[in-house]
């Protein structure tokens, strides 16, 4: 936990956003409080329109996350652990519909509700030695944040069925050469290629990048032929802005 007993902890650098996981338990895990105050840290960002990009990322002790502190979890009654469920899913879909590209920087474990915040990221980004799994069926429990859902759009039904049946936990190496994990980390770890990358997002046009999250996102909910027309819908858009020729024309490379 930060110095100011927050368990989430935000920062910025220009336009990208940095939420830290700092909940001061083994493995990050959460309890209601650590929901409900992502929930609100997701909401400040959401409104800040300078925003550009976001990294996600635990800390280098405890690792990214795994999800729910079943000892919390144990001590609620029914009607309890019906409510911080409900927390976490609202919390996981706040950031699964943020209107900008995010990144999950995974070190250490990323494993049940851990993994599902990542899914439900743009993007991640792992060292080789990170944990990944959704081992919830062990416990006679489902991935209840999305993970049934994501997981197959991710990597494929074949291999999602496969890794939720089992309960395999991943190393990021492997993660990375099933799809998992879009990009495996080299010796300056996680979050500080997720911070190069997000560097190198966050150069772009804010307007621009917010259609072009949106476009993607339809692009799995939708017909070809209605995301091609809402594509050329958004670059319409963009290209009737005066100020939008003139950039282009400025930064048009040469032949």
């Amino acid at each position: 936990m930060s110095d100011d007993g927050q368990p989430i902890a935000l920062a910025r650098e220009g336009s990208i956003a940095k939420i830290g996981i700092q909940t001061g338990r083994k493995l990050n895990t959460f309890t209601g409080r650590e929901w409900t105050a992502l929930l609100d840290t997701l909401a400040v960002i959401e409104g800040q329109e300078d925003v550009r990009v976001l990294v996600l990322h635990g800390t280098d002790e405890a690792g990214f996350s795994a999800g729910a502190n079943l000892q919390d979890l144990a001590e609620r009654s029914g009607r309890g652990q019906f409510s911080l469920v409900n927390d976490a899913t609202r919390t996981v879909a706040r950031l699964a519909g943020l209107p900008f590209p995010t990144i999950a920087a995974i070190n250490g474990a990323a494993v049940g509700g851990g993994l599902e915040l990542a899914l439900a990221c743009d993007f991640r980004v792992a060292s080789a030695d990170a944990k990944l799994g959704l081992p919830e069926l062990r416990l006679g429990l489902l991935p209840g944040l999305g993970g049934t859902q994501r997981l197959g759009r991710l990597v494929g039904q074949g291999l999602a069925r496969y890794l939720l049946f089992s309960g395999l936990i991943l190393t990021g190496a492997d993660a990375f050469r099933m799809g998992l994990v879009e990009i495996l980390s080299g010796d300056e770890g996680p979050l500080a290629a997720a911070m190069e990358i997000a560097r190198r997002i966050a150069g772009h046009d804010a307007g621009v990048l917010r259609i072009a999250k949106a476009l993607l996102s339809q692009a799995s909910e939708s017909s070809l032929e209605n995301g091609l027309l809402m594509e050329r819908f958004g670059q319409g858009l963009l290209m009737s802005k005066p100020e939008q020729v003139q950039r282009t024309q400025d930064r048009a490379p040469p032949v």
